[in-house]
């Protein structure tokens, strides 16, 4: 069972029987000491529809996951292309692995536009807060990051 932190919601968590499974929504369970496998988030493909997104690590291995379909992006370098459309009501999204391309797809969502217009406070990390594959753009490309994701599921593992 890979357990999920929900991203942006700090109330639930995703979890997964196995790798490119079905997620099932639980409340996070009251323990903080509890480790998880990695973070994931349904991201509005195309309104009202949603698409499960995940990054995890699984058997010592750093796995990207979309709907269904996931990629194991342990080794060799990621470039994660993220950029808002119509205003911030819409994104498109590209996941390439050298000159492969994994994963693309456009986003719908027009409430997350508004909020950088009416709130004075919001910056970045509200943006990334706000924004899955924002946070995944600035942290995908780094070994580091997908290292770190591993070693938080090992220990989750035991």
């Amino acid at each position: 069972m890979l357990r999920l932190s929900a991203w942006s919601n700090a109330w639930i968590e995703y979890r997964l029987a196995c790798r490119g499974g079905r997620p099932s929504i639980r409340l996070k369970p009251a323990t903080p000491d509890r480790h998880v496998h990695g973070f994931g988030s349904y991201e509005p493909v195309s309104w009202p529809l949603r698409r499960f997104y995940a990054v995890y690590g699984d058997e010592g291995r750093f796995v990207f996951q979309a709907g269904r379909e996931h990629w194991d992006l342990t080794d060799g370098p990621i470039e994660v292309r993220f950029h808002g459309i119509g205003g911030g009501t819409k994104s498109e999204v590209s996941l390439r692995r050298g000159p492969d391309l994994l994963h693309n797809a456009r986003l719908s969502h027009p409430g997350r536009g508004i909020w950088p217009r009416i709130d004075p406070t919001y910056d970045f990390i509200d943006a990334e807060t706000d924004h899955f594959f924002l946070m995944l753009r600035n942290k995908l490309h780094d070994d580091e990051w997908r290292q770190r994701i591993v070693d938080m599921a090992r220990k989750a593992e035991r």
